[in-house]
Formats: structure tokens, sequence, C-alpha cells
């Protein structure tokens, strides 16, 4: 009896972490289509050659580009 409900607080917890995981990736890959504007005025976008590029998940991390062992 002890072991069915610690595999049903296990299963529980993996089941919640896993959409926690999915939530904060989705979360991290949307960005914002709506209007570039601040109280009513355009907000400046820097030239491209200044600007960082579009945010991708993992940019500027030491670990892109390699390969998981």
């Amino acid at each position: 009896m002890a072991d069915q409900i610690r595999r049903g607080v296990l299963k529980a917890a993996a089941a919640t972490t896993a959409l926690a995981a999915v939530g904060t990736a989705t979360a991290q890959v949307s960005s914002d289509p709506g209007p570039k504007q601040l109280a009513g005025r355009p907000v400046p976008e820097p030239p491209p050659e200044r600007s960082a590029g579009p945010i991708r998940p993992g940019r500027g991390s030491m670990l892109m580009g390699k390969s998981p062992s």
C-alpha cells in the first residue's frame, strides 16, 4: 500500500515538473509581436549593426554549439 502511494506522489511530481518546464520553455521562445509604442509614441529600435539580433534560447551561452555527450 505504501509503495502505491509513493508511486502516485512521484508520478504527480513528475507531471507537475514536466508542465512547469513546458510552460517556461514556451515563455522563453515567444516574442512580443505587439506595436513597439510607449505612451502613444514609437519606441526607437537600434540599427541592425548595433542590435544583438533576434532572441533565441541559449543566446550568449558558453555551451552554444557544443554537442551533448
